[in-house]
């Protein structure tokens, strides 16, 4: 499946697979440039490190990671990629309604004899200047309700992250055992 960039603030998506790097460090994150990777470092960092340090004890020949930091691992990769799909997914309900918006103030513009015409599948048919408005805001509002949905699951999603990065640094803690 084609990744979206790990910085939030970036909305490209690959046009083939594995085109983006993944960082260095934990191999989780994936960017489209270098640019992208260094704006969101300072976001990325801690659970960077979180992730990473257990790779590096077990390179240094220490005990391997426990299959509980391995799940968690994967729990948090995929909880990222989930978010970057709704982010991606508001973003785009966002585009849709300033276009359906736009739609409607042009329609309401139109003189009262005007003919307009709703697209039905791969056909159009001649359908009243009311209708045609009511239908697009029915539309706005469908939109409106999707984007609110997809705020609320992002919402959910970024505390799902949190708390499994904050489970990932507390077995790291306790992977790596008392500090000396």
């Amino acid at each position: 499946s084609l990744r979206t960039c790990s910085n939030p603030d970036c909305e490209n998506q690959e046009s083939t697979a594995s085109e983006f790097k993944n960082c260095s460090r934990c191999k989780l994150a994936c960017y489209c440039n270098k640019d992208c990777q260094r704006a969101h470092w300072t976001a990325h960092k801690p659970e960077c490190k979180a992730v990473q340090r257990p790779t590096q004890s077990v390179a240094r020949g220490a005990v391997r990671p426990s299959n509980e930091m391995m799940e968690l691992q994967e729990q948090f990769m995929q909880t990222q990629r989930n978010l970057q799909e709704v982010s991606a997914g508001i973003v785009n309900a966002q585009r849709h309604k300033r276009r359906l918006e736009l739609t409607h103030r042009e329609v309401t513009e139109l003189p009262e004899e005007s003919k307009t015409y709703l697209a039905i599948g791969k056909m159009f048919m001649r359908s009243p200047l009311e209708e045609v408005t009511t239908k697009l805001q029915n539309e706005i509002a469908e939109t409106d309700e999707k984007r609110e949905t997809m705020e609320a699951n992002k919402n959910y999603l970024e505390r799902q992250m949190q708390s499994q990065s904050a489970n990932l640094q507390e077995l790291v803690r306790n992977f790596q055992g008392p500090q000396s």
